[in-house]
């Protein structure tokens, strides 16, 4: 038991260094987009890198972000037929779409990583006039983010399954409770 809640909380600090590292890189990119306009629009010397890698930033941005907003419940939920079923039903429901979530992240997370493999392998560049790098480095985020993505998948579903309110049930209940007071 102490095992597992020092991977949990490893696998929180990872996934919490990982948000702030994406913090970072959208600060970057919001900078270099802003820095293109000027130089772009009021100096007439464009730069031909900021496009490119923007576009790399995103990959990053999705893949690495994606666990820690899972892990806040801030993804979107369709409550519509949720919000008419117990909270014991909910949880179960809640916990069996992780689990095929999860199971769904982990095969992405596995033809991705043979993917970026095939690229490292064959030496694949991305093609882009500005920046030419190995497309692997664009690549790889994407299994280490679905991995990441299903252990997150799985922690909520035994989670739900267990029968623990997670912190977006306690602020539900607490608007409920205001609007009715």
């Amino acid at each position: 038991m102490k095992l597992l809640k020092t991977f949990a909380m490893v696998f929180d600090r990872i996934v919490d260094f990982l948000a702030w590292f994406v913090v970072g890189l959208t600060s970057f990119m919001m900078f270099a987009i802003c820095s293109e306009v000027i130089m772009r629009y009021f100096l007439q010397r464009p730069s031909k890198w900021v496009v490119d890698s923007s576009g790399f930033i995103l990959v990053y941005i999705t893949f690495l972000g994606t666990t820690w907003l899972l892990k806040e419940e801030g993804h979107v939920n369709i409550e519509i037929a949720l919000q008419y079923m117990s909270p014991r039903a909910r949880a179960l429901v809640n916990g069996i779409t992780s689990v095929v979530a999860m199971f769904f992240c982990l095969a992405f997370a596995y033809y991705g990583a043979l993917t970026t493999w095939d690229h490292f392998q064959r030496g694949a560049g991305t093609g882009s006039v500005s920046i030419d790098i190995p497309k692997a480095v664009l690549l790889v985020v994407i299994p280490i983010g679905f991995f990441l993505l299903s252990i997150q998948f799985l922690r909520r579903a035994r989670r739900f399954l267990r029968g623990e309110s997670s912190q977006q049930d306690k602020n539900d209940l607490l608007v409920e409770t205001e609007s009715i007071i």
